[in-house]
């Protein structure tokens, strides 16, 4: 089993022993299924806030939800991509649409979104706000698209 896969529950520990130390949590999230330097960019942007960088990857069941059709690469093969960066210190199972319930569980210091969401509505930012986490969109101008690759390579 990968050493950064965390449960739920173990998060919640690890958090608040981190928060003790006074380390700032940083949550990020998404489906990673055709991981790309856009992605990179937002990772690498997320562990200069100084804390500790979990990620939340959708399962194989709540991306087919989110994108409408199965995810290209497993739940596992995206979790070891995750888990090879320096950058990620945790990666956690996502069963749910979004990370609303997981910011209101483990109350991260910043929740942070890729540059594409800059100016879109994030369904989790109400609840971001309501426990006093920090939104932020990083990384540098959208410049790739997992969606547009696949479509390009006709997946």
């Amino acid at each position: 089993m990968n050493s950064k896969l965390v449960t739920v529950n173990s998060l919640v520990d690890i958090v608040k022993e981190q928060k003790k130390k006074q380390h700032n949590i940083i949550l990020a999230g998404g489906c990673f299924d055709f991981f790309h330097p856009g992605h990179l960019d937002y990772l690498r942007e997320a562990k200069l806030l100084n804390g500790v960088v979990i990620v939340g990857v959708n399962s194989d069941q709540s991306f087919t939800k989110v994108k409408g059709k199965p995810p290209l690469f497993t739940f596992m093969d995206r979790v070891s991509i995750l888990s090879a960066l320096e950058y990620v210190d945790y990666v956690v199972k996502i069963d749910e649409f979004n990370l609303a319930d997981m910011i209101e569980k483990i109350k991260p210091n910043y929740f942070v979104k890729g540059i594409d969401y800059k100016g879109k509505l994030i369904p989790e930012h109400r609840t971001a706000h309501i426990v006093g986490t920090k939104v932020l969109c990083l990384g540098k101008r959208k410049r790739f698209s997992s969606t547009e690759l696949k479509n390009t390579l006709k997946y």
